[in-house]
């Protein structure tokens, strides 16, 4: 398992440093267009906290906390409302528990000689309370992209009402409508190696505070 950590800890930071660092007038053409209107983050209730845990799916696996899902399910009109003073409480605070922000990793074999480290790649698992805080984050985050418009329209994946179905259906259209034209189609098709490792943060930052 140390063979392991190593590598999932060292990944990342290898492919940033081959990575060219972004210039500041890079960082400027890339920005979107400045929202005025803040993030508006309203506090939760029992009811949005008892809806969310019943949505988040049943799984096996247990993060550090070891409750299943299934657990917080038996007890949500119970604990929804103490989770949703917590929860408040945390975003008042601008600080969100330090305990939710450790995660269970696992090695998963993708493909090829089961004895070759890179052949693995690395699950975390999330123990069930920080899920459900993630969940009222999000719940509040989407709700501001999608009225100011600040997803890119093409972004099919981790959206609601959106899937990576629809990126396949949109691009055979586009093919379709070329070889009706009898046009040449050209595709160019890129799988980057730890992609969310490799984010530049200080680009990042820039677009959030923008």
């Amino acid at each position: 398992m140390n063979a392991f950590n190593k590598y999932f800890i060292e990944l990342g930071p290898n492919l940033a440093n081959n990575i060219p660092t972004t210039t500041p007038t890079h960082t400027n053409k890339t920005l979107s267009p400045t929202i005025r209107e803040s993030l508006l983050i309203t506090p939760t209730d029992a009811y949005e906290v008892q809806k969310i845990i019943s949505t988040i799916k049943n799984s096996p696996a247990c993060g550090v906390d070891q409750v299943p899902i299934s657990v917080l399910k038996s007890v949500a009109s119970t604990i929804s409302p103490i989770l949703a003073t917590l929860i408040n409480h945390s975003v008042s605070k601008g600080i969100f528990p330090d305990a939710l922000k450790v995660a269970k990793v696992a090695p998963i074999f993708k493909s090829g000689d089961k004895s070759v480290i890179t052949n693995y790649r690395p699950i975390s698992i999330l123990n069930s309370f920080s899920k459900i805080y993630k969940k009222v984050f999000l719940n509040i985050l989407q709700i501001y992209l999608k009225k100011h418009e600040l997803l890119f329209e093409g972004q099919y994946g981790f959206r609601k009402n959106h899937s990576t179905n629809y990126a396949l259906i949109n691009f055979i259209d586009h093919i379709t409508e070329a070889l009706d034209k009898n046009e040449y189609i050209v595709s160019i098709f890129i799988d980057l190696s730890k992609a969310f490792d490799t984010v530049d943060h200080t680009l990042l930052l820039n677009k959030l505070h923008n």
